[in-house]
């Protein structure tokens, strides 16, 4: 590492037998930094969450392309209420980046387990109703593809999100 121009601090710190550094262009922001070192797994989880909006926007996107979210203002209603959710998931990533116990907990039982079930609980019905899917499969399309790995990356980075939250070092983290 080079040397750092004056008025930058370097803030450094063992983190779980890691020597981790950071550098801050503000005295303030490196004494936050050096007040609260974030765990490599929360800040992992944090963008496991990002990855997850990601995947939702870009599920989003196939949905409303080929036409299976209705049309006129059941679109924009659909659209407008994920933009808010995914707006409130990211602002509760933020808060739990900083150490917020409750919004760790309101991301792992309300995004975690009820927005899964609202993600799994249609794809269920319709196989509990007869549907065929290996005739579904014989007949997906780009838009069917996109949306079903979109959905499996939203859930997998959900759920990776949800249990790095609750590893050995991000307890202790939101323990202090």
């Amino acid at each position: 590492m080079g040397l750092a121009s004056p008025g930058t601090l370097l803030a450094a710190a063992v983190i779980d037998g890691r020597v981790e550094a950071r550098v801050g262009l503000m005295m303030n922001e490196t004494r936050e930094v050096a007040a609260k070192w974030v765990p490599l797994v929360v800040r992992r989880a944090f963008w496991l969450w990002v990855l997850a909006v990601v995947a939702g926007a870009v599920e989003t996107v196939f949905v409303v392309g080929s036409g299976d979210a209705g049309s006129g203002g059941d679109v924009v209603v659909g659209v407008l209420v994920r933009c808010l959710a995914y707006g409130v998931v990211l602002g509760l990533a933020m808060l739990m980046l900083r150490g917020k116990r409750w919004a760790r907990i309101v991301l792992a039982l309300g995004v975690g387990i009820l927005g899964t079930l609202s993600l799994v609980m249609e794809p269920i019905e319709w196989v509990l109703d007869g549907n065929s899917v290996s005739g579904l499969l014989e007949r997906a399309d780009l838009a069917w593809w996109g949306t079903a790995v979109s959905r499996a990356v939203h859930v997998g980075a959900v759920w990776g999100g949800v249990v790095l939250m609750f590893m050995p070092a991000a307890n202790r983290y939101f323990r202090k």
